[in-house]
């Protein structure tokens, strides 16, 4: 994350407590900054596999020299 973040103690752990918080280390599901944490990391992952978004539509990725498109739409690949 880029940014910190804590949350409170989700509900059913033994030892329940409102004072107790815990800071994030990466994006869980419903948070707004998840899609956005996603996106990064999925980017960076085709990059060093020698893909490349195309200026047209930065959710349309390429392989130079192979015959590879991967299309991006939300989270479905």
């Amino acid at each position: 994350l880029s940014e910190v973040l804590y949350v409170r103690q989700p509900r059913g752990f033994e030892e329940v407590s409102r004072s107790h918080v815990w800071r994030l280390k990466k994006a869980l599901y419903g948070l707004k900054q998840a899609g956005r944490e996603w996106n990064v990391e999925l980017n960076s992952c085709l990059i060093e596999y020698g893909l490349c978004s195309t200026r047209e539509d930065p959710c349309v990725y390429t392989h130079p020299t192979n015959e590879l498109i991967v299309l991006i739409y939300v989270d479905d690949i």
